[in-house]
Formats: C-alpha cells, sequence, structure tokens
C-alpha cells in the first residue's frame, strides 16, 4: 500500500512540469484564445466595422451621418484598445503560466537546501 502512494505522489511530481508545458500549456492557450475570440464576438466590432458609413436612425442628413461616422469610428477605437488590453492580460497569464511551475521549483529546492545549510 505504502508503495502505491508513494509511487504516485513522487510520479504526481515528476509528471507536474510535463503537464504544465506541454497539453496544459495548450489548454491554457486555448482558453486564452478562446476568452479573447468570445469577448471580440461580445463586443460586435466587425458589426460596427460593417455599419461604419451607415446613418443611423434612418438620419439620412449630412449631421446624422456624420454623428453615426464619428460615433461608430469611436466604438470601434474604444472596443479594440479593450481587445488589445484583454489580449496583452492573457499573454501575462499565459507568462505567469510558465513562470510559476519554474518558480515553485526554485522555491522548493531553495527552502530544501536552506534547511540543509542550517
Amino acid at each position: 500500500m505504502f508503495a502505491i502512494i508513494a509511487a504516485n505522489t513522487f510520479g504526481s511530481f515528476g509528471y507536474f512540469p510535463v503537464c504544465c508545458y506541454t497539453k496544459g500549456a495548450a489548454r491554457m492557450a486555448g482558453i486564452c484564445f478562446k476568452t479573447v475570440a468570445e469577448q471580440a464576438r461580445d463586443y460586435g466590432v466587425n458589426v460596427w466595422i460593417k455599419n461604419l458609413f451607415n446613418p443611423m436612425f434612418g438620419q439620412r442628413d449630412f449631421w446624422g451621418k456624420l454623428i453615426s461616422f464619428w460615433l461608430r469610428l469611436t466604438m470601434i477605437l474604444f472596443y479594440s484598445f479593450l481587445l488589445l488590453v484583454l489580449s496583452l492580460v492573457m499573454i501575462a497569464v499565459m507568462a505567469a503560466w510558465f513562470a510559476l511551475p519554474a518558480a515553485a521549483v526554485f522555491v522548493f529546492f531553495d527552502q530544501i537546501f536552506g534547511l540543509l545549510r542550517g
């Protein structure tokens, strides 16, 4: 019984870096990409771009067209900026995903060697 528990425990420690840098990294990248893609769909930037030159509320006069154009352009820029920020956050999440396992191993061994030193 002890051998099974020990093998499972040490096997989990051995599989930890492999999982984090292969299947786990691919899964996390998929989650990050899906998050940005869903948010882009929710913001509807492509719809704003498609209707950039169409007047809103049927206002076909000069001022209606001008206000509609600038409002839509402002919304496109604003939502694009938000998507850029979200993309940068997701890149930081991926960087943390790669850095944290290495940092955890480093801290673990630093503690072990600190205990051995006295």
